[in-house]
């Protein structure tokens, strides 16, 4: 059993007219998305009614929580996978699943303001009827770890201690050999020393003074036992230690105490559902990421992924790593979607089948740093992702106009596979204020992207430039740039907020066109003496630079080069780096809404 969608409804920046709907999966849920998108009021909604009125509740509702006070918050939580015993606990709040042919449960939770008073009223079912809320939620738990946790103080020994509920559950109520040992104990310990001994000392001299205090006949006299005979006391009071050095757990670091607690809700939640099958567990985590190292993310996400499928653990996260880790299918991408959270659950998505099998493998943590982002830019090479931020900060000299201000997030393909990204946008970012661009070359003259074709070879070199200038004015652009064309052109179409910027050839024809005024720089970059600049048009200028960095094998080199005459400190403000047109473009694009 888990839950399987939630619809919200002006609960904190949902919108107050109409629910905003997140599907689920069974097992491992990740929440990702920029700051601010909805990711804790989704997570801290489901903790909120699935532990309405139990101890346990640590998400209370506030006035503040309303996004229009006169209207009512509501939450329907719908679950599915239920197996006969939960059908048969459940009963009254089960609906008709259409698409599966089988059961779903479903509970309707309704939050007015009366007054100062919040008026909770709870219904589910197939009639939406009225339910008591203690009646069917003591078989629903959430276990929440909140962003802010301070999970030593979930180490300290009392009635709310973790470790006790653990024990007391595979105690039962009473075990009679494991109280003897504690009842001996005590037997012992108030024989010690005999007549001596500090406790009976104390409890003579205070019955001494306690009949100088009763009047004749009263009997007030007292007994001192210690309080560790009842098996409650003993199990709440059990205190967790390191084992190496026999110190306080609170003497560990915060990262693997998160570790060490999760670890113990997680056996909880397994023990639980071994007792009571009928019943529904599961753990809401915020930023599981908090003061763990990569490494430590990575193991925390494969251990949930591998060792707990059959416990419902929903996660938020701002971590790449995390991201890049996790099944594709259990990514869920919060997006802001005009005014409302849309979140798509890649899982249902849509994703082809070699597309989804592509970006499994291609998803490092770089990568990953796209579902985070406001702005996406994709390129196929290093050139262009080590120039962008720069060439960016060129263009746009305002402080607020700034490429760190505009949320960006460069995303190198390292080739020119775009079309699983293309998939990725059309079926995640849709109606969203994400904008993407895909900035590559478009390869004319040639079938395929590489460096060198042979129409452009004689005799085994590089034709003379005037002959490629001819190959590239009566060539069209390659069929693989049309193809990426003509997809990103039908998602705009669709209402995609998406554009292509294709550049004559390659990033260096481009480049060697936008900056042949600059003399010095393209001597200094490529050994092209100013005498020769004169001969020289504005495409065969590009052509040229674009052959002798092909002839030199200087395409990394040359990029660093440009890079480090971007700001202008060795070349006047005359002789500054030009941006290439079509970067220009495509940066326009993006910045303007």
């Amino acid at each position: 059993m888990w839950i399987s969608n939630i619809k919200i409804k002006n609960f904190r920046k949902a919108p107050m007219n109409k629910f905003i709907s997140i599907e689920l999966k069974e097992g491992l849920n990740l929440l990702v998305g920029e700051n601010n998108v909805g990711k804790t009021s989704i997570i801290e909604s489901i903790a909120l009614c699935l532990n309405y009125g139990s101890p346990e509740r640590n998400i209370w509702l506030k006035e503040d929580d309303f996004n229009c006070k006169d209207e009512s918050i509501e939450i329907i939580v719908e679950f599915s996978g239920l197996s006969e015993s939960q059908e048969a606990t459940f009963l009254q709040a089960l609906v008709i699943d259409e698409a599966q042919k089988t059961h779903k449960l479903k509970f309707h939770f309704i939050f007015e303001m009366k007054g100062d008073r919040i008026q909770p009223t709870i219904k589910c079912g197939e009639l939406d009827a009225t339910s008591n809320p203690f009646d069917l939620l003591k078989y629903l738990r959430a276990m929440y770890l909140g962003a802010l946790r301070d999970v030593n103080i979930e180490f300290n020994p009392g009635y709310r201690s973790r470790i006790g509920k653990i024990l007391k559950s595979r105690f039962g109520d009473k075990d009679g050999d494991f109280l003897k040992i504690f009842r001996d104990a005590n037997e012992l310990a108030l024989k010690h020393k005999g007549e001596k001994n500090p406790v009976k000392l104390l409890e003579n001299e205070t019955n001494e003074n306690i009949n100088k205090l009763s009047l004749k006949g009263d009997n007030n006299r007292i007994c001192l036992h210690f309080v560790e005979q009842e098996q409650n006391r003993i199990l709440t009071n059990v205190e967790m230690k390191l084992e190496e050095k026999g110190l306080d757990i609170k003497t560990n670091g915060l990262g693997y105490n998160n570790l060490i607690f999760i670890s113990t809700i997680l056996t909880e939640l397994n023990v639980e559902e071994k007792i009571n099958p009928h019943t529904f567990n599961c753990l809401l985590v915020e930023e599981p990421e908090a003061h763990l190292h990569p490494q430590l993310q990575s193991l925390l996400l494969e251990f949930l992924q591998t060792e707990y499928k059959n416990i419902q653990v929903i996660l938020t996260t701002h971590s790449p790593t995390i991201a890049s880790i996790v099944d594709l299918d259990n990514l869920n991408i919060l997006n802001q979607a005009d005014d409302e959270i849309q979140g798509v659950l890649l899982k249902n998505a849509g994703l082809d089948n070699d597309c989804k099998e592509y970006l499994e493998k291609y998803l490092d943590v770089t990568k990953s740093q796209l579902f985070f982002a406001r702005r996406i830019i994709f390129v196929e090479g290093i050139t262009e992702a080590i120039l962008i931020k720069d060439f960016w900060n060129s263009v746009y000299s305002k402080p607020e106009d700034k490429f760190d201000r505009q949320g960006i997030e460069i995303v190198n393909i390292q080739g020119v596979a775009f079309n699983p990204y293309v998939d990725l946008i059309k079926n995640v970012f849709k109606k969203t204020k994400v904008k993407s661009v895909i900035i590559t070359d478009d390869d004319r003259g040639t079938g395929r992207a590489c460096p060198v074709d042979k129409r452009f070879l004689e005799g085994g070199v590089i034709k003379s430039t005037e002959k490629i200038v001819s190959i590239f004015n009566s060539s069209p652009i390659s069929s693989r740039a049309i193809k990426l064309k003509d997809s990103v052109d039908l998602l705009k179409k669709e209402g995609y907020k998406t554009e292509i910027y294709l550049a004559k050839k390659t990033f260096e024809v481009e480049f060697g066109i936008a900056n042949k005024k600059n003399k010095k720089l393209l001597e200094k970059l490529i050994g092209l003496e100013e005498k020769e600049l004169e001969t020289f048009s504005d495409i065969s200028l590009g052509v040229e630079v674009w052959k002798r960095i092909v002839e030199s094998d200087l395409k990394s080199k040359f990029a660093m080069n440009a890079l480090s005459n971007l700001s202008g400190k060795i070349f006047t403000d005359k002789g500054k780096v030009e941006v290439p047109q079509y970067f220009k473009d495509a940066f326009e694009y993006l910045k303007n809404d």
